[in-house]
């Protein structure tokens, strides 16, 4: 009995240890990606991935976000085509984030118009998306907002009824075409919707009659008309539909799966008494009942923004755009219908994550910045009303800009005399960069910087000596012009030596001869973006350094 209780004892023992290893991977898991990325930080970056045409969700596609520190993390697209990413991120950390859609490209989405259970559609898959997004996250900021769209592909298939009438009448008895349609009411209805989906068309009705018909030219053009008033009752522009009459010169021709004709069907063959739709333009511009105006502006800088499009969309599939002015201002026309709910977004164009270079003088390409704006989650919505028009909506987007590149200021040797300039990639010893940075500094207006003086462990008063390093370059922007008021120097001694990184960030080992070298400098940082010009805050050249000193 005793060396039962025993075995049963380690049994238990044995389970328990294992259960203990398993409790503890568990936990590495769950809590190491919050010791990677750090949860204080609690930075989100999220968005939605549209239909360019529809401005429906895509769900299944991939969103990958890298960063510049290698760092690589991906989520799919909900089922409203969401997505989301948290505490993934760090600060002094730039990112990319790029859409892949798997296996969407190529499988085909059937769409149906009104109670159409077949007849029309279109099958499309998506392209791939080049569009990529650049974001970086600081103690201000800790949430980026990105939209995606994907352009559909599109093989369209729109077999079109015909309408069958009565010997001698404009009575319509078949459709064919549409035998799985619930009568020649719905068909029309059918037809409608896919007119009101496709506001572009143009369509020819083709009214035809049988050699044994009487007064066969007015017949026919009387059939056409007839089923042109059924579709104007309806709601399409007459503009958009054409009349002709065939009488009898154009008999029906009886096809095969590939569309070669079969035979052709006799003069006086009640096939003949029929209409025949088709689309003989895709270019119509609708008319408009109503206008809807409004500004695009900087969030921040109260800015306007040119090149946004605004884009408007019915409940009814309908649909339009424009696009903001130099001045930020646009006017959207459009044909609204009474109880029709609408909504008005606004989309920047060839701006939203993607980079766009501007130089400084004659400052070579090193020197840019890369401002972009994110797409606005500010929707418009409104049902339309006869006794509310003209209105007036102002879209506010949120600038999204990329770190800024700064140059450092290299001294000589307990001197604070300037040897040469670093910027990005290129190293000067002449006042090009010095040139290009004022400016920069010239036309960001609203900046303040801290110039941030330091020294090298191998020189001699260093406290000293890094203050008059800032101070140099203090008083180089002020001789050229910058605004006292926007700058600050500091001495940091020799507390933050160097340090040459890679591509992704990350420190490179060099030897101390190296890093003294470099560690004599005055750097750049941008401490504001909010300077306003007309208050005249107090004027700060000296600031106390972390450890009382002055």
């Amino acid at each position: 009995m005793i060396y039962f209780d025993v075995l049963y004892l380690n049994e238990i023992n044995a389970v328990i240890s294992r259960m203990k290893k398993l409790f503890f991977l568990l936990m590495v898991l769950f809590c190491l990606p919050v010791m990677v990325y750090g949860q204080e930080n609690n930075f989100t970056f999220s968005g939605k991935v549209d239909d360019c045409k529809t401005h429906e969700g895509v769900s299944g596609v991939t969103v990958k976000v890298v960063g510049s520190d290698g760092t690589q993390v991906s989520v799919m697209t909900d089922s409203t085509g969401n997505y989301s990413f948290v505490n993934c991120f760090k600060l002094k950390t730039s990112y990319v984030a790029m859409i892949n859609i798997n296996t969407m490209t190529g499988p085909h989405k059937g769409i149906t118009y009104g109670n159409s259970s077949w007849a029309w559609y279109e099958d499309y898959g998506y392209l791939n998306s080049s569009d990529k997004h650049i974001f970086s996250f600081s103690e201000s900021v800790k949430t980026q907002h990105s939209d995606f769209c994907l352009v559909p592909t599109y093989s369209c298939m729109f077999p079109f009824p015909d309408f069958k009438f009565k010997k001698n009448s404009t009575d319509f008895f078949l459709v064919q075409e549409w035998m799985y349609t619930n009568g020649n009411d719905t068909a029309l209805d059918c037809f409608t919707a896919l007119m009101m989906a496709k506001k572009n068309w143009v369509i020819e009705i083709a009214g035809h009659a049988a050699s044994d018909e009487k007064d066969k030219d007015q017949l026919a053009m009387a059939r056409a008309k007839r089923i042109a008033d059924m579709l104007i009752a309806r709601g399409i522009d007459p503009k958009r539909i054409q009349c002709v009459s065939f009488s009898d010169k154009a008999p029906y021709e009886y096809k095969d799966d590939k569309g070669q004709v079969i035979k052709t069907a006799a003069k006086n063959s009640e096939e003949n008494r029929r209409i025949f739709l088709s689309v003989i333009s895709k270019d119509y511009v609708p008319k408009y009942n109503d206008e809807i105006t409004g500004n695009v502006y900087d969030c921040k800088m109260k800015n306007p923004v040119k090149d946004v499009k605004i884009k408007m969309i019915g409940s009814d599939g309908s649909s339009a755009e424009t696009t903001s002015d130099s001045l930020g201002n646009y006017s959207l026309k459009s044909y609204f219908k009474t109880g029709i709910t609408y909504i008005i977004k606004a989309v920047p164009v060839d701006s939203t994550g993607r980079s766009k270079g501007i130089k400084y003088g004659n400052c070579p390409s090193a020197y840019y910045e890369n401002p972009g704006y994110l797409n606005s989650s500010d929707h418009k919505k409104f049902t339309y009303s006869d006794t509310l028009k003209n209105r007036t909506y102002n879209v506010c987007l949120a600038p999204m800009i990329i770190d800024y590149i700064f140059p450092d200021f290299h001294f000589k040797k307990n001197s604070s005399e300037i040897s040469t300039v670093t910027w990005g990639n290129d190293e000067t010893s002449d006042t090009t960069s010095v040139d290009c940075f004022v400016g920069l500094l010239m036309a960001n207006e609203h900046w303040t910087l801290e110039i941030s003086g330091h020294a090298s462990a191998d020189e001699s008063n260093k406290k000293e000596l890094s203050e008059a390093r800032a101070k140099k370059i203090f008083d180089l922007l002020v001789s050229k012009g910058i605004d006292p008021k926007r700058l600050f120097y500091k001495s940091y001694s020799d507390k933050y030596p160097y340090e040459f990184r890679d591509y992704y960030g990350k420190i490179i080992k060099q030897d101390q001869a190296a890093i003294n070298i470099k560690s004599r400098r005055a750097s750049i940082i941008l401490l504001s973006k909010d300077f306003d010009l007309p208050i005249t805050p107090a004027v700060k050249t000296k600031s106390t350094d972390d450890d009382g000193e002055e």
